[in-house]
Parts: C-alpha cells; structure tokens; sequence
C-alpha cells in the first residue's frame, strides 16, 4: 500500500484514525523530537518522498508541486507541453508539515489550535524551503488554489526564502464577469489573501471580478486559460479527418464551395 494511501481514504479526505491522532500529536513529545531534527536530515528525508512527474533533459523551470492531486489534467498538459519540470509533494508530507508548526493549547478541558509566532512558523519552513530548493535543486513552488488554508504558510516562507511561487487556480471557470461577481460577491472578502507571487486564471472574467474586489494585484494576475483545455484540443487535431481527400473519379454532380 503506498504510504498515502495509509493516511488519505480519497485524495485529499484523511482518513478518520489520522484525524484521531492529529490533536495528540501537536501537544506531543513526538512532534517536538521531529522538529529537533536536524534541517538537512528532514529535508533529505522528505526529498525521498517526492518524485519528478517526468524527468526532463531541457528543464525551463522545476517547481515543487503542493496538492497536486487537486489540478485534474492542469498538470498533466504543463508535462507534457512545456519545458517545466514538476517535482511531487505527496499530500500527506505537505500536511504532515503544516502540522509541525501549529501547537495547541488547553483551555477550560477544550483543546484549542493555535499555531507559534509568525517569525517561528516562518523560520522552521523557511529552513525546510532552503534545505529542498538546494537538495532538488527547485526554482519556486506552484499550488492550485490562491485561497486554500493549507497553503498560506508554504506561501509566506517561499516569499521569504525568494522561491517564486505560482498558482493555478483550478476553479471560478465558465460564467461571465457579471454572473460571477453576483455569484462570488459575499464571498470573495472572506477569503484569505494570495501571499504568492502570481495567480493565473482561466478567464478575463475570473480577473475582472478579482480586481473589482481589490483582492490581489492586477499586475499579477494573469489569463492564461487551463492547461488542461490544451491536452483536448491537441486530440481533437489529431483525431481530426485531413481536409484535403483524393477523388479518383468524376463527382456525378457539381461540387459548389463556400469559404
């Protein structure tokens, strides 16, 4: 069984046990042993865990991938129509991590997630970024959703560490710039804030609601459509029958032509 298929029942949903353990874990012994770890131990250890989706001999740019069960066919047209090189972050390490840097405390019998000073959360994944982009040898880091919780933190350190980190964001596709911001309106000021470096999008429609909002800088939002729709036009031209046939014989009626 692979190791993230122990802990996750579906790509993204953990499984209930690991939920057990996820609270115990924070006030653990464990955890405080884990990050007394010396860096390039862990980095080393977690670089064991990834995996490149296709080893490329003219590499653009290598970016390590978060969540990348989450993109659908997004990641599979990068692969295979760029020159970018994907290195995989299984989910359950990502978690595993985000997970290191919250802390709980009890208050009246309740337990209560909190998470350490910005400058600690910073430093553990700040040195944990250093130590990977060195060991793969990673340009930046690339998610599929600017609003996702568990990405914040991995922004913020990439930032800090000056690791480019990109999203594609997989979702607000196929409605018009009017019909998405009555659609989207109470919602767009209650998610958090891209910490990134740039958000592409699938439609002009997605951006021109974003910026309406005020949510991030136009400067850096960008329509670039989904790869994905890539890898269907790309069959569709070469399952397409060719234009030009051979007629052996004479046609029995006039063949009239429209351009």
């Amino acid at each position: 069984m692979k190791v993230s298929r122990l802990f996750f029942r579906q790509d993204t949903v953990l499984r209930p046990w690991v939920l057990r353990c996820l609270p115990s874990l924070r006030n653990s012994k464990l955890k405080a042993l884990v990050r007394a770890i010396p860096i390039l131990l862990t980095a080393k250890l977690i670089a064991r865990q990834c995996w490149k989706k296709t080893e490329k001999t003219s590499v653009s740019l290598r970016l390590l991938t978060l969540d990348h069960t989450r993109f659908r066919d997004d990641l599979e047209a990068l692969n295979r129509y760029s020159q970018i090189e994907l290195i995989l972050l299984p989910n359950w390490v990502q978690r595993w991590v985000t997970t290191l840097i919250q802390e709980t405390s009890t208050q009246s019998g309740q337990s209560i997630s909190r998470t350490p000073p910005k400058s600690a959360q910073n430093e553990f994944l700040r040195r944990l970024l250093r130590a990977l982009s060195q060991h793969l040898k990673i340009d930046g880091l690339l998610s599929s959703g600017f609003y996702y919780a568990q990405n914040e933190k991995w922004e913020e350190a990439a930032v800090a560490e000056k690791l480019a980190f990109f999203c594609i964001h997989r979702e607000l596709v196929g409605a018009e710039a009017q019909a998405m911001r009555e659609l989207w309106k109470d919602q767009v000021s209650q998610w958090r804030k891209f910490k990134g470096h740039a958000i592409m999008l699938s439609s002009t429609a997605a951006k021109e609601m974003l910026q309406h909002r005020n949510y991030f800088d136009p400067s850096k939002i960008y329509v670039t459509g989904l790869p994905r729709f890539d890898i269907g036009i790309k069959q569709s031209k070469e399952s397409r029958p060719s234009s030009v046939q051979t007629v052996d014989q004479p046609l029995p009626k006039p063949l009239v032509l429209f351009s």
